[in-house]
C-alpha cells in the first residue's frame, strides 16, 4: 500500500505535497520510542505532522489508538489509504494546524510525537504549542520531539549568525530565511524561513512547558543521503516526561 506514497526525491527522502519540508521513510530513534511506547498506553496517542503515515502506521500495528494531525488533507487522504485496514477503527485523522487550531481534552492523551515540525514555527508558536501537548498529555505521559540543528549541510553557513544570536541573548537565535541557505533544489519545498536548534534552546522550550526531560540525543538517520550529513548531529531528538 506504501506504493501510494510520492517517489522519493532523494534517498528516503519524500516530499510533502505542502511545503513543509520532507517525510522521512526511516523511523528516527525517538520515533521509533514513541512507537515502541504505544503498546502500553491506555489514552490514545498523538502523531503531529503525520505525513504519508510512516510512523502513524507502526504504531497501528503496535496495537494502538492513534490520532493522526497534519495540516494537509492530501497527506492525511494518502494516510488513510494505506493504513492497516485491521487497524482502521483506531485511526482518528485531524486536519488542522499546531499548534493554534489543534485542541485536545487535558489529560486525554498517553504520548505525543512531533517530529520535523517545531523548526517550522517561529518561537512564540513553538511555546504556545509545548504548553497545550503538557495539558493534553495524562499524568506519566511522554512528549516526544525531532529537530533540525546547524549541522545540516545546506545550514551549515548559518552557524556563524547562530552563535552570534545566542552571544546576544536572543531567545530564539536559530530562525532563518530560507532563501540563501537552503539549495535550488531544496527551496521550492520549503516554507519561508527554517527554525533550527541547538541542544540548549531545544531543553528550555521543553522545560518550560512543564516537562521533567528524560534525556536528548543527537543523531543522522541511517539513510540519510551522504551530501547532507556531516558531523553526525544533523537531528536533536528529545523526550520529557509529565
Amino acid at each position: 500500500m506504501i506504493d501510494l506514497w510520492p517517489k522519493e526525491y532523494e534517498k528516503g527522502l519524500i516530499k510533502t505535497a505542502n511545503a513543509m519540508g520532507v517525510m522521512t521513510t526511516e523511523l528516527s530513534p525517538v520515533a521509533l520510542r514513541f512507537i515502541e511506547g504505544s503498546k502500553q498506553a491506555k489514552k490514545p496517542v498523538l502523531d503531529i505532522g503525520s505525513a504519508y503515515g510512516a510512523v502513524t502506521h507502526a504504531a497501528l500495528e503496535n496495537g494502538a489508538t492513534v490520532i493522526s494531525c497534519d495540516v494537509s488533507s492530501v497527506h492525511l487522504d494518502i494516510l488513510y489509504k494505506t493504513s492497516p485496514k485491521h487497524a482502521l477503527h483506531r485511526l482518528a485523522l485531524d486536519n488542522s494546524s499546531f499548534p493554534d487550531q489543534t485542541n485536545y481534552e487535558s489529560s486525554s492523551l498517553s504520548s505525543i510525537l512531533i517530529s520535523l515540525v517545531l523548526h517550522f514555527l517561529d518561537g512564540d508558536s513553538v511555546d504556545r504549542g509545548l504548553k497545550k501537548c503538557y495539558d493534553w498529555l495524562e499524568p506519566g505521559g511522554k512528549l516526544f520531539v525531532v529537530v533540525m540543528t546547524p549541522n545540516l549541510s545546506f545550514y551549515q553557513k548559518a552557524w556563524p549568525e547562530y552563535r552570534r544570536n545566542v552571544s546576544l541573548g536572543e531567545k530564539w537565535p536559530g530562525i532563518f530565511n530560507t532563501e540563501g541557505l537552503a539549495p535550488d533544489d531544496i527551496i521550492g519545498y520549503l516554507p519561508s524561513f527554517v527554525h533550527l536548534f541547538d541542544e540548549n534552546i531545544l531543553v528550555r522550550s521543553v522545560v518550560n512547558a512543564g516537562f521533567q526531560v528524560c534525556d536528548t540525543s543527537f543523531f543522522c538517520y541511517k539513510n540519510f543521503p551522504d551530501k547532507h550529513r556531516t558531523n553526525g548531529q544533523e537531528f536533536i531528538g528529545i523526550v520529557g516526561v509529565k
